[in-house]
């Protein structure tokens, strides 16, 4: 009896370059893929870390706001009152802050308008007033740190005074503009967040 012996057939070289050629396709979107989700999560991360950052900082404002009231009037403040009537004396221009810097390709180095500081509060020390000229520029997410020094980087606030010289405002107040600037992961447009905190003034007896 004679036996058939089989003969198989080899890959050729063109199916295995195409092979490779599909396999690398699929390896480089699943990175591509992998990289924009992480790219994500940053970017959902940061602005969770900044909204807290910033409510924060509207926080410890009322809190010294109600210090003060409660306070009001005194020849000496203590405490948060004390670093609200700082606050409070300061001479601020009666424009609006505005938002120059949203849309734009860099955040904002200098936040000082005119003559008016900017500054942010000391979460560690909130009767600290820290006052924000310039270096505003962040390398990652907004922060405010005291070790080893003193380090503000993407938040700062402008406060917006509306006095008690007409009818239509009997009683004068302040906003709190709180804004934050910072680069965003995968993208050349910078992030940013902010909200607006409007305080009273005392009304004099």
């Amino acid at each position: 009896m004679q036996l058939t012996r089989g003969h198989s057939r080899g890959d050729t070289l063109i199916e295995v370059l195409f092979a490779i050629s599909v396999f690398s396709m699929v390896v480089v979107s699943a990175v591509a893929i992998m990289n924009k989700g992480m790219e994500a999560a940053q970017r959902t991360l940061s602005i969770t870390v900044t909204r807290q950052l910033i409510d924060t900082q509207a926080q410890i404002l009322r809190m010294a706001h109600d210090s003060y009231i409660a306070q009001y009037p005194s020849a000496g403040y203590t405490g948060l009152a004390a670093t609200y009537n700082t606050i409070e004396s300061a001479t601020y221009s009666s424009a609006n802050p505005g938002s120059d810097f949203i849309g734009s390709t860099t955040c904002p180095a200098n936040v000082k308008r005119g003559t008016t500081s900017s500054f942010v509060l000391n979460p560690t020390n909130p009767t600290q007033l820290i006052t924000v000229d310039t270096n505003l520029n962040p390398s990652g997410y907004p922060l405010i740190s005291d070790t080893p020094s003193i380090s503000v980087q993407g938040i700062w606030i402008e406060a917006v005074r509306k006095n008690a010289n007409t009818t239509d405002t009997p009683i004068g107040y302040i906003d709190f503009h709180i804004n934050a600037c910072w680069p965003g992961p995968g993208s050349d447009v910078p992030l940013t967040l902010g909200t607006i905190v409007r305080l009273y003034e005392p009304k004099a007896n």
